[in-house]
Parts: structure tokens; sequence; C-alpha cells
């Protein structure tokens, strides 16, 4: 096994419990380039047109150096004009785009900044517990740990994200950009009041859906107050059955306390 990174020459290491070696130099460009990619990408803030060769090359000539930077973009629109297949049209798309992911959804916010451990699932987990990310940059491991689906290497890796000075930093730029961070306070109790239909049931679906697309459902549930969780329990409320269903239905007819219904059930429930 490679001692260094072969982008930047650190010395890898690996974490306890994880076969991987990584390089942990914060300033690695492959590492910059990779947060940014990440935090672009479809199920972060969904901004079209960043392809990787486009990141690389604003990184080589210094339009961006960290995932702030996306949003101060419009001071370079002339220069990247110039830039290979972009054009007046792409430009004006790309600056359109990075607009429009301002109001991306909490929950895909926290996705895309990149908290170890933190995918598209616990993202929802920690956005719907936590209602802004102010309240959730306080809470302690013990606090972390009382949400269901957070275990201890979760509740480390935010607790310890939300205390480094760089990380801070990168989300205080981000709300100054009026990037979508959750309700304040004053409008959280309003927000429950307004879509609580679902408020304190547990969903899940399986199986092929033909009335919605995956994110479509997640998204309509969280609307109403609803949770999704991502495996059958006696913590679940609903199971959804599509077609072809498997063994989640099978675990949600032996627990017997679940109802299972219908893609149909499902929409007359939310009437």
């Amino acid at each position: 096994p490679p001692t260094n990174c072969p982008v930047c020459e650190s010395v890898l290491e690996k974490e306890d419990g994880l076969v991987d070696l990584k390089c942990v130099n914060p300033n690695c460009p492959a590492i910059i380039q990779g947060s940014i990619e990440y935090f672009v990408s479809r199920d972060g803030m969904n901004i079209s047109g960043f392809g990787s060769r486009i990141v690389e090359r604003m990184l080589e000539l210094n339009y961006i150096k960290d995932i702030t930077d996306i949003y101060n973009l419009g001071e370079h629109k002339e220069e990247l004009m110039q830039l290979d297949k972009m054009g007046e049209k792409s430009v004006e798309k790309l600056l359109a785009s990075i607009e429009k992911s301002k109001e991306r959804p909490y929950s895909k916010t926290l996705y895309a900044l990149g908290i170890p451990f933190v995918g598209k699932f616990l993202g929802n987990v920690l956005a719907k517990k936590s209602k802004n990310i102010d309240r959730l940059s306080q809470m302690s491991k013990e606090e972390l740990l009382e949400i269901d689906g957070v275990g201890d290497k979760v509740a480390e890796s935010v607790y310890n994200f939300f205390r480094d000075e760089k990380s801070m930093t990168i989300v205080k730029k981000l709300k100054d950009y009026g990037i979508n961070f959750g309700k304040s306070d004053e409008d959280v109790e309003e927000k429950i009041t307004e879509n609580g239909k679902f408020s304190g049931k547990t969903f899940l679906f399986t199986g092929k859906l033909q009335r919605f697309k995956r994110e479509e459902i997640k998204d309509l549930i969280e609307s109403l107050g609803g949770t999704n969780l991502s495996s059958v329990s006696k913590k679940l409320d609903y199971l959804i059955v599509g077609e072809d269903a498997g063994s989640k239905l099978t675990k949600a007819k032996e627990i017997g306390t679940i109802n299972i219904l219908t893609e149909d059930e499902f929409i007359e429930l939310t009437k």
C-alpha cells in the first residue's frame, strides 16, 4: 500500500475500524476538488453544469478555493465565457443554477456539507430534528445520540464538525450568501402547525412505486411532518408497498403493528 498521497504527498492515515488509507491534509487539491464536486452534485446542491473538468479548471484559475466561492462566481462571468466549451448561454445557465441552489431544502444542504457519515438519510433525520443549523451546531454528543438513527460515530462526527473553526467559517459564509439552513427558531412552531398532518409518524416504502419517484415521496412525507426511516422496525408506523415488495413487507407483517398501504391508500392519507 502507498504511504503518501499521490497528489499532495502528505502521509496517508487509516481511521480506526476502517480499511482504506486516506489523505487527511485539508489543503490537498484532490480533497478540495472532491468536496466541491460533492457539494454541487444532484443529491447535494444540484448545481448543473459543474462537471469535474470545470471544477478542476476553476481551481487552476483560482476562481474558487472552497465551496463558498461558488456563490461569488458572478464576478468572473466575463472570464468564464472565455473558457473552453462554456460560452455565454452555458455561463448564464450555470449562474442561474447556482442562484437556484440557495433554495435547496435544509436537509440537502446538510448532506452537501460533506460531514463524515452523514448521507442523504441522516441529513433528513438531522434536519427534521434540529429544524435549523444553529440548533444542530449547539447539540451535545448526548443530545445527538438521542436522535433515532444516530450512533456513536455519527454523533462524534457531527459534534466535531461544528467545533472545527474552518468548517464553521464555511457555514457562516454560506449563511451570508443566503443558503437555506432551516427555519429560524421563531418560525419553527409555525411550520410544525402548518405541516403537521404526519407529525410524529414514521414511513418507509418498498418495491417498485408507480405513482412516485423515490425522492418525490420522501419530500412529500417530510413536507407533511412525517419522518422517513431506512428499515422496518417496531418504530415504523406506515409501510408503503409497491410492486415486487420483498423482505421488508414480510418483516412488517411479522411485527403486526405496522400499517401497510398501497400507493393509492397513501395518497388518500395525504388528503
